[in-house]
């Protein structure tokens, strides 16, 4: 398993509680990242109305996100490319 570093300011995928979630990084140190992050919408992702941050271990770090999530509409959904791949898991 790969583990990712990541940096302040980037969107990552992080699994909590057996899902992934996408979010972007606020902090980081040696051995846990804080991000805030998506709650999925139907067949898009959105910022909950209270930010949503945990600290989360270092293997919790699924992947980084290349593309920054893109808004849609103006309801605030947004999509990307590395977060529709868990699509199928929160059918």
């Amino acid at each position: 398993m790969k583990m990712w570093r990541s940096k302040k300011d980037r969107f990552v995928i992080v699994k909590y509680d057996q899902q992934h979630y996408p979010g972007e990084v606020l902090k980081v140190d040696e051995e846990k990242t804080e991000a805030t992050v998506m709650h999925r919408s139907g067949s898009y992702w959105k910022w909950p109305t209270s930010p949503d941050s945990l600290w989360y271990a270092v293997e919790d770090i699924f992947q980084e996100i290349l593309n920054p999530p893109r808004m849609v509409n103006n309801r605030g959904c947004y999509v990307g490319p590395e977060m529709q791949q868990f699509a199928e898991y929160y059918r």
